[in-house]
């Protein structure tokens, strides 16, 4: 279950308002239950992979959590973290956790706001951003996923990704490259004149390896049914 926040009585322009805000990020209390003493870190959304992430610097994301993971955000000091600082004193109404992941046991991002606003503005934005996340075009998560891959291997965000940086996330997607000239061709094909790929130069190429996949398994689908039929 989420958060019983009624966000559905919002009207449009606060919900953006609201999913505007997490964007911009929020200066919150991490607990966890590995650590005696809370730590004060900027809290944000990413929107461009829907995840919630957590940094200390601006330029270095230490975690981050896919808002499609996420099962129950559950509002007060609900959770075993908050047990471990028990000498932090932290009102109720600013406190809330977050339950995610795929295994039986569910991992947890514990928060504390500085304000009773803030809670409940992360309480209605993440449940905004959960139901739009499942409700997503294929054409929107598949573009999601890309950007997740980009920040992977570089977590400054810069929109671009190196011909190095592309063969270490090609195995993600199944994807075995014949030669370095292979990707060195599909890299002039798309219209790169440097080794880096732009965003936009990266998603055409991700569409034109699924073609070229796609063609090769129903090549072979052919030709195993010519063959059948001779036999």
């Amino acid at each position: 279950m989420m958060t019983s926040a009624n966000v559905d009585a919002l009207p449009e322009y606060e919900k953006s308002q609201i999913k505007r805000a997490l964007e911009l990020g929020t200066v919150m209390t991490v607990f966890s239950f590995r650590k005696s003493t809370p730590e004060r870190r900027t809290v944000q959304v990413i929107m461009e992979t829907r995840q919630v992430a957590w940094s200390k610097t601006a330029d270095k994301i230490e975690g981050f959590v896919d808002i499609m993971e996420i099962k129950e955000i559950r509002p007060g000091r609900n959770s075993k973290d908050f047990e471990r600082a028990k000498a932090v004193r932290q009102r109720e109404d600013c406190c809330f956790t977050i339950f995610y992941g795929s295994q039986f046991v569910l991992s947890t991002l514990s928060l504390a706001a500085d304000s009773k606003e803030d809670a409940a503005k992360w309480l209605s934005g993440l449940t905004i951003l959960h139901r739009e996340v499942l409700n997503a075009s294929t054409p929107t998560i598949i573009e999601s996923w890309l950007r997740k891959q980009i920040y992977s291997v570089d977590q400054t965000r810069r929109n671009s990704i190196s011909l190095r940086e592309l063969k270490a996330i090609l195995p993600m997607i199944n994807f075995k490259v014949s030669s370095a000239k292979f990707l060195k061709d599909k890299f002039v094909e798309i219209g790169a004149h440097r080794e880096e790929l732009s965003f936009e130069q990266f998603h055409l190429f991700y569409k034109k390896l699924m073609f070229e996949q796609q063609k090769t398994i129903l090549d072979e689908f052919k030709k195993d049914s010519f063959t059948f039929v001779l036999g």
